[in-house]
């Protein structure tokens, strides 16, 4: 069973054989403000989801340490299995041709994302430079308008959701990708932009710490 922060997780409930649990835990928080009020009332059944689990899966020691942090008594379950990228197809995704220099967000366009400072950063960066937001969410009109608010209409781009194969192709055309979100169980983007040949500009926050630390070296900056 994948994912805390949705109701699949309530299957656990109703599973006979053994089961494992790969939670993509990042606090008690949800992925937006009707989430994070559903969470409160998920917070007391999530003791007896983990119990019921035979196996914990986690994708960073961040993760793993803020799940045991909040839920002390799952560790003799938990075990770290690293997120994998697809290296090969991901190279080998040919850029858009004739871009300006670009810099890339991807993600939900939820608030705990970001991607409004983002936004506001980028007007202090000179044209022709070009930030492209790929992914979807209840902030998209919101994003929009600061973009057009702050003259960048023309250089800001949301693109919508994307197929894996177009998102490779940013991932190639990006010179930067930045991903400043508030909390994460891992950090896969920045993995796929650092695979394609991007800098990435990261938050400060452990997830990050974690991968920049084992995979990305100097390709990262906090």
């Amino acid at each position: 069973v994948h994912g805390y922060h949705a109701t699949t997780a309530l299957s656990l409930l109703g599973v006979a054989g053994p089961a494992v649990f790969t939670p993509h835990y990042h606090g008690t928080h949800g992925h937006s403000r009707l989430a994070d009020v559903l969470h409160r009332s998920y917070r007391r059944i999530a003791p007896l989801l983990l119990r019921r689990c035979d196996a914990i899966i986690c994708v960073s020691s961040a993760e793993r340490d803020q799940l045991l942090s909040d839920f002390p008594r799952a560790g003799n379950k938990v075990v770290v299995i690293p997120n994998g990228v697809s290296a090969a197809e991901i190279r080998s995704a040919t850029a858009f041709p004739n871009q300006p220099q670009t810099v890339l967000c991807v993600g939900r366009l939820e608030a705990y994302k970001r991607f409004d400072d983002v936004i506001r950063a980028f007007a202090q960066v000179p044209a022709p430079t070009r930030l492209v937001i790929v992914g979807d969410g209840s902030e998209r009109d919101e994003l929009a308008a600061a973009a057009q608010t702050l003259g960048l209409g023309g250089r800001v781009e949301l693109t919508g959701p994307a197929s894996d194969e177009t998102l490779h192709r940013w991932l190639r055309t990006a010179r930067v990708l930045v991903s400043v979100s508030e909390r994460e169980a891992f950090g896969i983007v920045p993995m796929e932009a650092a695979c394609a040949g991007a800098k990435v500009v990261l938050s400060d926050i452990p997830a990050h710490r974690d991968i920049a630390a084992e995979f990305l070296g100097d390709t990262a900056l906090f």
